[in-house]
């Protein structure tokens, strides 16, 4: 189950089973899936079990919750949270103001601090197929260095009517489709373009692509054809409850593997964005 505050987009999961009450922040680099997450629990029989403090018990407002009867309809989770199928190709933020197409070097791409976007691998041929890779800074509306201090100077990424979906939303559309250890097969498109082995059978209909990553660090471009990584609009929370400067939450999965995880990326990596309609 997730328990998600509003304030700051923490996400808090626990097992509800009497052998492993344990609570999971998101200040974990790596989300679990739930064994159990057909059974529910409403705040004050949670905080009796667990022994949680009330006064933050009281900050998390929304249970996020998909029983197991619905895990076997697979591609309902997709239409019921109204992903897109495809990844974001769009090159301006949602009032015009153009998003910087990078064309210098690698470690150029690495120092950035506002958004900026590039193609995958560098090949403008790349981009029907797989969209655009974009840094973080750009998913956050980040823009120029005003705006990196003050968020009411931020601009909306998504086009009107869109929006890029938070790391809880990918973990509900996640258990959803049975659970980090299974998901990531059935996201992942079938297509001849992933590098073989491909575990995958796109029953969800999310069709991801392996479009790869560019790295934080170097601004290297790597594990293009084996790995599909997706930018959350969530900031990554440490293990001290407090925003990381320099971290937000993706979702990446691999060819040879069924799974999908979360994790802290960089903010200067560039990853594929996959948008979700507000309409």
């Amino acid at each position: 189950m997730a328990w998600n505050d509003v304030a700051s987009n923490q996400m808090v999961s626990y097992f509800d089973a009497s052998t492993s009450g344990i609570p999971l922040l998101s200040g974990q680099s790596h989300f679990t899936t739930l064994p159990n997450a057909n059974q529910c629990m409403d705040k004050t029989a949670m905080q009796a079990k667990y022994n949680l403090d009330a006064t933050n018990l009281s900050t998390y407002t929304s249970l996020q919750l998909v029983p197991k009867s619905a895990w076997s309809n697979v591609s309902s989770c997709l239409t019921n949270q109204q992903w897109d199928v495809t990844n974001a190709t769009h090159t301006t933020y949602r009032d015009g103001t153009i998003i910087p197409q990078h064309t210098g070097t690698d470690a150029a791409w690495a120092a950035l601090t506002t958004g900026a976007w590039c193609y995958p691998n560098n090949s403008s041929g790349n981009n029907g197929t797989y969209g655009k890779l974009y840094n973080w800074y750009a998913v956050a509306g980040i823009w120029n260095a005003a705006s990196m201090s003050d968020s009411l100077l931020r601009k909306q990424f998504a086009p009107i009517n869109k929006a890029v979906p938070t790391s809880l939303y990918w973990y509900t559309f996640i258990t959803c489709l049975g659970g980090e250890s299974v998901a990531g097969e059935k996201m992942k498109s079938t297509s001849a373009v992933w590098t073989s082995p491909n575990i995958a059978n796109n029953t969800s209909g999310f069709s991801a692509l392996p479009a790869g990553t560019r790295r934080h660090y170097d601004g290297a471009f790597v594990v293009f054809g084996s790995q599909a990584t997706f930018w959350t609009s969530t900031q990554f929370v440490n293990a001290g409850g407090v925003l990381d400067p320099n971290q937000a939450v993706g979702y990446s999965m691999s060819n040879s593997f069924p799974n999908v995880g979360g994790y802290a990326f960089g903010m200067t990596a560039g990853k594929s964005v996959r948008l979700i309609n507000q309409t």
